[in-house]
């Protein structure tokens, strides 16, 4: 094949260089962070980062720095909004984790710590059924986040004498049956949260719509 203009060059030379970023991205889950806000972290000091080629805006790090998420703090309850409105949603958070042997992912540890972050609930009580979640994802989840608490939560079998086969069908029950004893925000660990839901915390109960013609029961408010 013959390259007959400069133009094709440089195309060829940028499809080279996206493949090369596509690989540092793929490599061993590697994350971009801006090397100013690395510095003085413990990423940079344990050898974890270095600078990708032609990018010297950032350094490519295998594994994110410890940053503690910052909760409600208990002086100062966020039990009314900036205009004097008292919530009806208790800030407060529930997740569930039925079954054994699952895995905690990287994606579930986002969701909590997401949730965390921006939320600042007084809480995260995370339901479990028969045991905690094991590896360096729920390990990190713990260290990063005071607020997160354990409750052994048995599954539901029935619902007003219809039996629940279906893992999925306990789990709906599950988080119905947990906010009508206690209230407040249930998520799914596949939700990433963009900001808080203060603003949802005013209304006795809110739902998601994932599409058109259906509610979502990943997101649920309730007083």
């Amino acid at each position: 094949m013959l390259i007959r203009k400069k133009g094709d060059v440089i195309l060829i030379l940028i499809f080279l260089q996206l493949l090369y970023i596509f690989y540092l991205l793929t490599e061993g889950n590697i994350i971009y962070k801006k090397k100013s806000v690395l510095r003085s972290t413990i990423a940079l000091k344990t050898d974890n980062c270095r600078k990708p080629h032609d990018m010297t805006n950032f350094t490519v790090c295998r594994t994110l720095p410890f940053t503690k998420v910052i909760c409600e703090d208990p002086l100062i309850p966020r039990d009314y909004d900036e205009f004097g409105i008292h919530f009806k949603v208790p800030n407060s958070v529930h997740v569930i984790w039925f079954g054994e042997g699952l895995k905690f992912t990287f994606y579930n540890y986002l969701a909590l710590r997401s949730m965390a972050s921006l939320q600042r609930p007084k809480r995260i009580v995370f339901h479990y059924s028969i045991e905690k979640p094991s590896g360096p994802h729920w390990e990190r989840a713990v260290r990063e986040i005071p607020c997160l608490a354990f409750k052994k939560t048995d599954e539901p079998t029935s619902v007003l004498g219809i039996q629940l086969d279906q893992p999925i069908a306990r789990t709906d029950a599950a988080r119905i049956e947990i906010l009508i004893k206690y209230g407040g925000i249930y998520i799914d660990l596949d939700v990433i949260t963009l900001k808080n839901f203060d603003e949802l915390r005013k209304y006795p109960v809110t739902m998601g719509r994932s599409v058109e013609v259906a509610f979502s029961m990943g997101i649920l408010l309730a007083e």
